[in-house]
């Protein structure tokens, strides 16, 4: 099933890694400038609470996408539970990277083209640029998953293709373009 033609699981990852990335960086922001301790540790608090519950809100969504085609109230679809822990992992990532490369978490005018880059590159790594249905080819600038309906393996199914040498050449990629990015928006010295 996809959504824009994107994986109903990886649409729901996705969503739910902005959305988490959004709230998180509005709390820290908000936690840098608050002065009462109170409030620095229930903002803190908040998000923790939005790492906890971001698995159950892929649960919920790849369900809910998917019982909107179906006739039934609710329909289960167990996208494996490491699928479900993709989204904060792919967020505590960002926010290392943002940390170490721009010594920032919140969003400045150093950090605002990285997490920019990061959008685009989440997004162009989990569109399907094939057929949605006959075929899938997702990855950018490397291809990392496919499958096409006419490739017919010896079992009689689907044989779908997933390249760990394309995912780290996809990685590599990103890094250096994130390198760039702190190299160009790093502040001139006088």
């Amino acid at each position: 099933m996809y959504v824009w033609r994107v994986p109903t699981e990886l649409f729901a990852v996705a969503a739910v890694s902005v959305v988490l990335l959004f709230a998180s960086i509005v709390c820290l922001s908000a936690r840098r400038r608050a002065n009462a301790h109170a409030v620095r540790g229930l903002l803190l608090a908040a998000v923790v609470v939005f790492f906890a519950a971001a698995p159950l809100a892929v649960d919920r969504l790849v369900t809910l996408v998917a019982g909107q085609d179906e006739s039934v109230g609710r329909i289960y679809i167990d996208p494996s539970v490491p699928m479900l822990l993709v989204a904060p992992m792919v967020v505590a990532a960002l926010f290392y990277i943002s940390r170490l490369v721009f010594r920032d978490v919140v969003l400045t005018k150093r950090t605002a083209p990285f997490y920019g880059w990061a959008a685009f590159f989440g997004v162009a790594n989990v569109i399907n640029y094939c057929s949605p249905g006959y075929c899938e080819w997702i990855g950018v600038p490397f291809q990392w998953h496919s499958w096409s309906d006419s490739i017919s393996p010896f079992d009689n199914g689907v044989s779908p293709y997933v390249s760990f040498v394309a995912g780290v050449g996809n990685l590599a990629f990103f890094a250096v373009i994130t390198a760039s990015l702190a190299v160009i928006s790093r502040p001139k010295s006088v």
